[in-house]
């Protein structure tokens, strides 16, 4: 998926809307996931003019052939006309990390949940309640988690 960051710093996911978005739908070349989720939620839509629209905060934008569509950090969608996109935008390249740190990263992260799981256990063997914000932790472990098994497969 291409990443975008414009001069604010914001990443924002962008695709170029193909011409057989309509026709083709998750066949289309260049969409992302999370552009054909947001055809079938109708976020991204045609009317009978056979036109495209995404709705935004401001209500419906069209959107014509060559044209990008963002999903900004907050979900957001928009769009920009191709001079304009290339104007705010700069496309994000390469991978933050190597294979191996990511490796490792999920290694350390998957040792992490198995002691938490061993921390569980034992306090509910002694009767000890689970500490607060522990869940938080978990949760923000298993994402990482999640995250990374994404990037392997």
């Amino acid at each position: 998926m291409a990443k975008y960051k414009n001069r604010r710093g914001e990443v924002a996911d962008a695709f170029e809307f193909c011409e057989d978005f309509m026709a083709v739908g998750a066949n289309c070349h260049g969409v992302p996931d999370w552009g054909i989720t947001a055809y079938d939620e109708e976020h991204i839509y045609f009317e009978a003019t056979g036109e495209c629209y995404i709705e935004t905060k401001r209500g419906k934008r069209h959107v014509a052939v060559g044209d990008y569509i963002i999903r900004r950090e907050n979900g957001d969608l928009y769009s920009y006309k191709p001079d304009i996109f290339s104007k705010v935008y700069s496309k994000i390249e390469g991978k933050r990390f190597s294979g191996e740190t990511e490796e490792g990263m999920l290694l350390a992260y998957q040792a992490v949940k198995e002691e938490m799981n061993t921390i569980k256990a034992e306090l509910k063997r002694k009767g000890i309640e689970e500490p607060k914000g522990f869940s938080v932790l978990e949760q923000f472990v298993t994402d990482n988690i999640n995250q990374l098994v994404k990037v392997f497969s």
